[in-house]
């Protein structure tokens, strides 16, 4: 069984700072806007067996991609409609990588670059939420970027 989730939707950088769930965070009460969710993994039934991340690059220019992920999730802006939790009462917990990075080369609005990002959850990623760094080395005048996530379960 897998589940079609977008981690990035549509979001133009026109800068090279590094860009993630935390500084254009996805709005889930609207989901036609631009921005960076944050997957939840963990404690899932069934469990996430494995996970694959297709980063589509629209800009023209060279991105690095990093996976990130947290334990927790409190800074999260959304977090509390993932799981019902109040993360703005609870101490912060820091973001961390899984993996190397990975370089998507430039592409354009008619021919996207298209990178996979594949893991085996429970030997690489055993985190309760992951989302994506994003980094240009030089800035982008035009174009976006867009990744998706499928999820593959556990059976029984």
């Amino acid at each position: 069984m897998t589940l079609f989730r977008y981690l990035v939707v549509d979001l133009s950088i026109r800068d090279t700072n590094t860009h993630t769930y935390r500084t254009d965070p996805f709005d889930p009460l609207i989901p036609t806007q631009p921005g960076i969710s944050l997957v939840r993994l963990g404690e899932s039934v069934p469990p996430v067996r494995a996970f694959n991340i297709y980063v589509y690059n629209f800009a023209n220019a060279a991105l690095n991609v990093q996976v990130i992920a947290n334990e927790n999730a409190k800074n999260y802006a959304f977090g509390n409609l993932l799981d019902g939790l109040n993360y703005f009462t609870e101490e912060s917990y820091p973001d961390f990588d899984v993996g190397s990075a990975v370089a998507v080369p430039a592409g354009s609005l008619s021919t996207p670059s298209v990178e996979p990002i594949q893991s085996d959850f429970y030997k690489d990623a055993a985190e309760r939420y992951i989302s994506l760094a994003l980094t240009y080395s030089t800035p982008p005048s035009a174009g976006f970027v867009r990744a998706h996530i499928d999820l593959f379960y556990e059976g029984f």
